[in-house]
C-alpha cells in the first residue's frame, strides 16, 4: 500500500499493517464493499482478515468505553464508521488525535509484547565526505544482526519492512511474530522507541557509576543517572494513576501531569 515508504522510514511492519487497514477502511467508507474489495484485491490483502480486525476493534473500543478510558458513544461511532457510514467522524474523535504518530503505535506494541525484543548489532560505521565534514552512511541491511535473549541470533524475514533497513537509531527491535523454518525468522517487527522500552519494559536499574540505564539487566542505554531516576519515578506515578483510574472509572486522565509527561516523551521519543 502507499504507506510502505513511511513504514520503512519508521522501521516498522506494524505501521505498514495499520496503513493497509486504514486504506481498506477509507475505501469502505468512500465506496462501500465494492471499493473495499477492490482495494484488498489490488494489494493482495485478505478481506476476511480485515473484517475480523474491524470487528475486534469495535469490541475493544467497547471494553475501553466500559472501563472509562473512552467516553460514551465511541463504540457506536466506530461501528457506524466501519459500516461505511462515517469513518471520518470516528477518526476525528479526540481519542484518535495521535493516530498519525508512528511512535505511539510502536509504544503500544512495546507495552503489549515486551519482553519480545531483539538486540540490533550494527557493523562498523562508514562515512562519506560532504561539504564541511562527513556523515555516516546507511549500511547494507544484510550486515545487520539481530539477537534474541534466549534463542540467540535470529533473522528478518524477506517479507518484513525491516529486511530492507540498513540502520536503526535505537539498537532494539520489538517483534510480534517469529517462526522457525530453515532459520528463526521474524516477520513482524518495529524499531523500539527508547522511552517506550524504558517506561513499559521490565525492571529498570540505574548504574550511577557507569552512566547506564538497564532494563531487565539486558537492554542498556547510556544516559546520565538523573534520566534513569526520573524515568523510574515517572513509572511509579503512572502506575499509581492507572490504579486510581481502575478504582474510579470516571477519573479524568488528560489533565494529569504524569500522563502528560508520558505522552510528551512518547510523542517525540526524547527528541
Amino acid at each position: 500500500p502507499p504507506l510502505r515508504a513511511p513504514a520503512v522510514s519508521a522501521r516498522s511492519d506494524h505501521v505498514a499493517l495499520v496503513a493497509a487497514f486504514n486504506g481498506w477502511a477509507a475505501a469502505l467508507a468512500k465506496g462501500g464493499r465494492r471499493e473495499a474489495g477492490a482495494f484488498a484485491q489490488r494489494y493482495a490483502l485478505s478481506e476476511s482478515s480485515l473484517e475480523a480486525v474491524a470487528a475486534g476493534r469495535v469490541e475493544y473500543v467497547g471494553v475501553l468505553q466500559e472501563l472509562g478510558f473512552l467516553p460514551p458513544g465511541c463504540a457506536q461511532k466506530l461501528r457506524r464508521g466501519m459500516s461505511g457510514a462515517d469513518y471520518a467522524a470516528w477518526m476525528a474523535l479526540p481519542a484518535n488525535a495521535s493516530s498519525g504518530n508512528a511512535r505511539f503505535l510502536k509504544a503500544a506494541v512495546m507495552a503489549g509484547f515486551y519482553p519480545s525484543i531483539l538486540r540490533v548489532q550494527h557493523p562498523r560505521a562508514t562515512y562519506v565526505k560532504v561539504d564541511g565534514g562527513a556523515v555516516e552512511t546507511e549500511g547494507d541491511p544484510a550486515s545487520i544482526k539481530f539477537f534474541d535473549r534466549t534463542r540467540g541470533r535470529v533473522f528478518m524475514h524477506p517479507g518484513s519492512v525491516c529486511f530492507h533497513v540498513g540502520k536503526y537509531n535505537c539498537s532494539w527491535v520489538v517483534f510480534t511474530n517469529m517462526a522457525a523454518t530453515s532459520k528463526l525468522f521474524v516477520r513482524e517487527a518495529s524499531m523500539a522507541p527508547v522511552y517506550a522500552l524504558l517506561l513499559f519494559g521490565g525492571e529498570l536499574a540505574v548504574k550511577h557509576d557507569q552512566g547506564l540505564i538497564t532494563v531487565d539487566d539486558w537492554a542498556e542505554f547510556r544516559a546520565p543517572a538523573s534520566v534513569g531516576v526520573l524515568v523510574k519515578q515517572l513509572r511509579l506515578e503512572l502506575d499509581a494513576v492507572l490504579a486510581e483510574k481502575i478504582r474510579q472509572p470516571g477519573l479524568e486522565l488528560t489533565s494529569n501531569k504524569a500522563v502528560q509527561a508520558v505522552m510528551q516523551l512518547l510523542s517525540a521519543d526524547g527528541f
